[in-house]
């Protein structure tokens, strides 16, 4: 069952703590060194890899950028969904943590994914 299906599930203020913490993981965009891991191929940038032009046609590689860039929104969507969702589920033991997300962490990411973009289409 993926997260979205569980807090849906669940009681109002009925989410569990990992939902929290979860939700804390992939919305914290500093988290593993965060976005500026995956800009090069938002922004392009990836197609200067030897490596990587050595092994896909030109075509191939243009394909990665936009395909990436849509699943980017995509994931934006779907995080906004969860955060949606699990502000009504969230029990008040983690309403502190919840709130940090969705006023800090979630701005942040929204910010740097927007930067990334900007990148992109320039």
């Amino acid at each position: 069952k993926t997260l979205q299906a569980e807090l849906a599930d669940a009681p109002d203020a009925g989410a569990q703590q990992r939902h929290t913490m979860a939700i804390s993981g992939v919305v914290d965009a500093a988290v593993n060194g965060g976005l500026a891991n995956w800009a090069p191929l938002v922004t392009a940038d990836f197609l200067n890899t030897p490596d990587l032009a050595a092994h896909l046609p030109p075509d191939d590689l243009v394909h990665l950028q936009t395909t990436f860039l849509a699943h980017l929104d995509n994931h934006l969507l779907l995080v906004k969904s969860c955060l949606d969702l699990h502000r009504v589920k969230c029990p008040a033991s983690m309403r502190p943590l919840a709130t940090h997300i969705e006023h800090t962490s979630w701005p942040k990411l929204q910010a740097e994914c927007a930067a990334i973009k900007r990148r992109a289409a320039s």
